[in-house]
């Protein structure tokens, strides 16, 4: 399971201590991070070692990568 944290589509955005819970999960893989926050991002990492970040949002995958974040789920990537 990839959980998706984008309150743009949601209108609601997962905190680090409920992402925290949910990644306790053995199904659970990785995150598709797409707040645009950065401390954020770094919080999950903290607080969640083994989870994978991915980048929702495309502009930021180098510097979520720069944090520890393992690659996007592009936004573009449908686009023909």
């Amino acid at each position: 399971i990839v959980l998706y944290n984008i309150p743009g589509r949601s209108a609601i955005a997962l905190t680090a201590t409920t992402i925290a819970e949910m990644a306790k999960l053995p199904q659970v893989v990785a995150i598709k991070e797409a707040t645009g926050d950065l401390n954020l991002a770094s919080e999950i990492r903290t607080l969640c070692p083994d989870l994978q970040i991915l980048s929702g949002d495309d502009s930021l995958t180098l510097p979520l990568m720069s944090i520890g974040g393992k690659g996007v789920i592009s936004v573009g990537s449908h686009v023909k």
